[in-house]
């Protein structure tokens, strides 16, 4: 399974659980974001969702029954951010071009404070979340999480559930035989993330660290594939102070679980 769904540093997102919120989820574009699995510049299916964190509570509104300036009209600023993203996309695509994750961020943060000006002091915080289901060849898809406080925004990238067939484990019958082992890679950024188009390379580099093993455990694995990823960091463009954290599950290890598994998180200093 992939990282627990959380928000990116526990240490700013603690004391927002009390906000009144308000979100829209997965707002479904087709947009020429980043590049496709096999590392092509055209459009693919973008889900894309919102949470916006009040300083206040929205009593006006639940008081009178009404959309006031206490509250956010979802359904404007649903609008809002596609029509900014669909013409955004024309224009990319007229070019030859692709939005970044960065420039889809940047249109969804404008849209919110643009569709509630009246709002902007009373806004605290907001997180929005990226998803390319179809933007990894042998994962679930990739996802871009950004939470910014006004102070300074932090960002995650995942790309979810890898599966790739590997010798792992330590009986006679898993040496014997390649086995599913499923791989969650995740790179935290502060400030502004440069990793985020370097997905397909972040992948492939995850498979290769595979499948030239035969670990008997998911720690070497793990600790490998940390390694690997250590080593190619200027290609990936990690940058002092990024966070890189790998999950390996083996699914068919235990019949009566869904999967063992272990996580490790190590920061990118040099």
């Amino acid at each position: 399974m992939p990282f627990p769904r959380r928000m990116i540093a526990s240490h700013v997102a603690s004391h927002l659980d009390s906000s009144d919120t308000i979100f829209i989820r997965n707002i479904a574009l087709d947009l020429p974001v980043g590049t496709d699995a096999f590392g092509r510049i055209k459009s693919q299916p973008v889900l894309i969702s919102i949470t916006v964190y009040l300083r206040s509570k929205f009593d006006t509104a639940a008081g009178t029954d009404s959309v006031d300036e206490s509250t956010i009209h979802y359904g404007k600023l649903s609008k809002a951010i596609t029509a900014s993203l669909n013409r955004s996309a024309g224009t990319a695509e007229q070019n030859g071009a692709s939005l970044s994750l960065k420039d889809v961020t940047a249109q969804v943060e404008e849209a919110v404070f643009a569709a509630n000006e009246p709002l902007r002091s009373s806004i605290r915080a907001w997180c929005i979340e990226i998803q390319l289901p179809k933007a990894s060849l042998l994962g679930s898809g990739v996802q871009f999480t950004y939470l910014d406080e006004h102070r300074y925004g932090e960002s995650t990238l995942t790309i979810r559930d890898i599966n790739v067939p590997a010798i792992i484990g330590v009986n006679a019958h898993e040496r014997e035989a390649k086995q599913r082992v499923v791989v969650n890679v995740g790179v935290e950024s502060y400030g502004e993330a440069k990793i985020n188009g370097r997905y397909v390379l972040l992948e492939k580099t995850v498979v290769a660290a595979i499948e030239e093993t035969s670990f008997e455990t998911l720690e070497a694995l793990v600790t490998h594939i940390m390694s690997r990823l250590m080593k190619n960091a200027e290609a990936f463009n990690l940058i002092k102070h990024d966070r890189l954290r790998v999950r390996a599950e083996k699914p068919s290890a235990i019949s009566s679980a869904d999967a063992p598994g272990v996580e490790i998180t190590r920061n990118f200093d040099t």
